[in-house]
């Protein structure tokens, strides 16, 4: 009778007859031996589980040849693309990167075009054809999304991202683990959730990538860390008595044992609280095989017993509900297959490989060429990809890195409440500017706008999301803050929760998806009306282009029948190409979705990764260098993003004409959207419109015109609308934070000390109370809120002030005398008054 020692000695000497080595031989061996102990802990016969074993062992050694085959090939598709687009860069013309240079200044080099070619793969650049990480991870999600896109309506958040179906929530993860709880919503959704991480295992292998299927599969609940530290032996208790030991399994199948728990669980105690991630790598505990190379199995490690464990977890360690967790999940598994499919399954081997061909290529024009690319890696390149692979993330747990971020996230609901004002007219200029551009029907869209954002939302929700473009409001928090901030994602929960319920209340966050779709739905209607066209006849043909679209992929596309949602509306739709029968559909879905979204991003901007590092570099706002940097960028991520977009954009149009005519328009474009703006604000401080044949005011309408906004007010008062003056906006809000929590609190202190033993002694007068109004009225969340500032400043903090400051009369009053002399309108609701004196005039008329 054949017994294990038997089959380990046939399979070594099949092992050596196919030129394994030693080592890679012993590993095979072992893995060989635990997976037939598993076998026979199961009660199999030493033969049985020796047979068992084997047959396990050489499938999973051909299945280990054929990924690592496909890896490979993958590998070396990504090479040939980074050749390709090195060439690119050696033909393309230098002026597109010359725009707004002055004579005398220094010239884009071709190295420096090189190097400019390889941020185009991590961030779109439109003066090169390729479809970048960011473009590709937003159709990732598109796509993941629109499987659950029905069910999202039911259960996701809702208005000021109050979660909406918080019953159904339980019997969701209920479901899942296989209870019939006869919620009908709640099936729904956990089936849909598996569909969407089965589409996400198929991608995620399509990509280049290697993963199982596992049925049914629940992520770990979001651990909040700080629940963690203050009860260790609480968490590992409760492990023993949730995780389901029976189910675990070590990579290489074997059982967890008894002896073996306690280690595991205080490695992944340690690696939540040390470093935040609610994750383990199994292959870490040595001996116990190795996973079959994926990213994501790590966080497939864990399982529960049942539902109430789960929930358990979630209710007395976890951060965030059962909704956001599955969500998490998803965002997740789309950056990852974004992230191999621009860069393979190693990417840090890829980005190697395209430094080494970005460098042969400058090299062989000339050493300043290798200095200038050279310059752009360091600076640029590598940064940019430390962000986009999270490798220097902030400590979750840091006490200064909540603190400078959860603070930035409540400026920002103090702050921005008003953004919408400007950023309504502005990206509605943009969108214009953009489709003249390409050659679109400048106004299109604006009946899908009023429709998403007033009459019909909840139909327009629905198309976009079937149509793979996600609301994300619907789906995360704060996404409006983070056009232009950047930050906002992070941080304390209930600081994320403040942001966004500001930014919904102020119509930031609808605006923002209405005019996103209405970009969304007008390019896909316009390519509905060119069906009929020949590719080198489509105005929008350099477009496709530039996302790899060729005149066959157009022919191939422009054959489906269009999507027709309602009356009169029809849309060629990308997401169509998913459900046919086309070859290769999915490279054709990415191309043409990618257009699709990448071109609403131009006319609907948001901050960019490159402008995040030009400002503050790959830096942790648990840092000191990292908060100051902090400081400094926040709110200037936008305006920096704004001029990067645009001025590469115009850079696109072929001829010098074309250019100009561009920045021109946009430029007169934007200035009549601060003209619009500075009006709206003035209306909403409760004064009179400014009148425009005033310099004041044309100084104040160009600079607050798209991305200048926060320099707006400084060319005549030296004081911008937050209250600070150019060094504090230098310094950034949160340097202006400090210094006047530092005044309130010690500033009448140190004046009391410098007059003591003065003349002035006698007549020291304390301001706290009044700065302490000022500084509530200015730093309160949703104080700025356009449509209720006005009110809540008279009927609240106007007569706080009347309380705190005896002077606050004679102060108002000085206040509408300069405002009088210098811009010429007046208060049509004074200051202290409890109701208005009169309407808004023009001119005071």
């Amino acid at each position: 009778m054949f017994n294990i020692e038997n089959f380990s000695k046939c399979i070594r000497d099949n092992l050596k007859d196919r030129r394994f080595g030693k080592e890679r031989a012993d590993e095979i061996i072992a893995d060989f031996e635990a997976k037939a102990a598993y076998h026979k802990q199961a009660g199999r016969t030493d033969t049985d589980a020796a047979v068992m074993a084997m047959r396990e062992t050489f499938d999973n050694l051909s299945l280990v040849a054929a990924e690592k085959a496909k890896r490979t090939a993958k590998m070396l598709s990504l090479q040939a693309e980074n050749i390709k687009l090195a060439n690119e860069a050696i033909n393309v013309d230098l002026k597109v990167f010359d725009a707004g240079r002055k004579k005398g200044d220094k010239k884009t080099s071709r190295g420096t075009a090189i190097g400019r070619a390889l941020v185009s793969k991590i961030e779109d650049d439109p003066r090169f054809s390729s479809i970048s990480y960011s473009t590709n991870k937003e159709v990732v999600r598109g796509q993941l999304y629109a499987i659950m896109g029905d069910v999202l309506q039911k259960v996701g958040k809702g208005k000021f991202g109050v979660q909406r179906g918080k019953a159904h929530l339980p019997n969701i993860i209920r479901e899942a683990f296989g209870e019939s709880t006869g919620d009908k919503t709640a099936k729904e959704m956990i089936d849909a959730y598996f569909k969407t991480t089965d589409v996400g295992v198929d991608l995620f292998n399509q990509a280049g990538g290697s993963m199982r299927k596992m049925k049914n599969y629940l992520p770990q609940p979001t651990t909040s860390t700080h629940k963690l530290t203050s009860n260790k032996e609480a968490w590992i208790k409760s492990r023993a008595e949730r995780w389901d030991w029976d189910k675990m399994r070590w990579p290489d199948g074997s059982k967890i044992e008894p002896n073996e728990r306690a280690e595991l669980m205080e490695t992944i105690f340690e690696t939540q609280t040390l470093d935040g991630a609610n994750k383990v790598d199994p292959t870490a505990f040595r001996g116990k095989g190795r996973a079959v190379g994926n990213a994501l199995d790590n966080h497939r490690f864990v399982h529960y017993k049942d539902a109430d464990s789960w929930l358990k977890d979630l209710e007395e360690f976890g951060d965030g509900n059962v909704f956001e967790v599955m969500m998490q999940h998803i965002e997740g598994m789309a950056h990852k297959i974004a992230l191999i499919d621009t860069f393979g399954p190693n990417p840090e081997m890829t980005i190697l490989n395209m430094e080494a061909i970005a460098k042969n290529v400058a090299g062989g024009i000339s050493a300043k060429d290798k200095i200038d690319l050279d310059a752009v890696i360091k600076n640029k390149f590598r940064p940019m990809m430390d962000l986009v692979t999270r490798t220097n993330p902030m400590n979750p747990e840091s006490v200064v890195g909540n603190t400078v971020v959860g603070i930035s996230n409540i400026l920002t609901s103090a702050q921005l409440g008003s953004a919408s004002l400007l950023a309504i007219p502005g990206d509605f200029m943009q969108s214009v500017a953009v489709r003249a551009l390409n050659k679109m029907d400048l106004f299109g869209g604006i009946n899908y706008y009023f429709k998403t954002i007033a009459t019909d939302p909840k139909f327009m929700s629905e198309i976009a999301a079937q149509s793979g473009f996600i609301f994300d409001d619907m789906v995360m928090s704060t996404y409006a803050a983070t056009r232009y901030t950047g930050i906002a994602t992070v941080g304390p929960h209930i600081s994320r929760r403040i942001s966004d319920t500001v930014m919904r209340a102020s119509l930031m966050s609808g605006h923002t998806r209405a005019a996103r779709w209405a970009a969304q739905s007008e390019t896909m209607g316009f390519l509905h009306r060119m069906k009929g066209t020949e590719f080198e006849e489509l105005p929008i043909a350099p477009v496709m282009q530039r996302y790899g679209i060729t005149a066959k992929d157009w022919d191939t596309f422009r054959k489906l029948e269009s999507f027709s949602p309602g009356k009169g509306v029809n849309f060629l739709r990308p997401m169509d190409i998913l459900n046919s029968k086309l070859a290769d559909k999915q490279g054709l879905y990415k191309k043409f979705q990618a257009m699709v979204f990448e071109e609403s991003r131009k006319m609907v901007p948001e901050s960019t990764i490159e402008a995040t590092v030009s400002l503050k570099g790959t830096s942790r706002p648990d840092t000191l260098m990292g908060m100051i940097l902090h400081s400094f960028a926040m709110y200037k991520n936008f305006p920096m993003s704004f001029w990067m977009i645009y001025g590469r954009l115009g850079m696109t149009s072929k001829s010098v004409k074309g250019r100009l005519g561009f920045y021109a328009g946009l430029g007169a474009g934007m200035t009549m959207v601060g003209a619009v703006g500075t009006q709206m604000r003035e209306i909403a401080q409760g004064r009179d419109p400014m009148p425009m044949d005033n310099p004041a005011f044309l100084g104040k309408a160009f600079l607050s015109g798209g991305a200048l906004a926060v320099w707006g007010d400084f060319l005549f008062s030296g004081v911008n609308r937050s209250n600070g003056g150019p060094a504090d906006v230098v310094a950034g809000p949160l340097a202006g934070f400090a210094k006047d929590t530092t005044q309130l609190m010690f500033g009448d202190a140190f004046k009391w000390a410098n007059t003591v033993g003065t003349l002035d002694e006698k007549n020291f007068e304390s301001n706290t109370g009044s700065k302490g109004v000022e500084y509530l009225k200015r730093y309160t969340p949703g104080s700025n809120i356009w449509w209720a500032r006005l009110a809540l400043e008279r009927q609240v903090w106007d007569r706080l002030q009347e309380l705190a400051d005896p002077k606050a009369y004679s102060r108002r009053r000085r206040k509408e005398t300069n405002q009088r002399k210098m811009y010429g309108n007046e208060s049509w609701w004074p200051a202290g008054e409890r109701s208005p004196e009169r309407m808004p005039q023009y001119n005071g008329e």
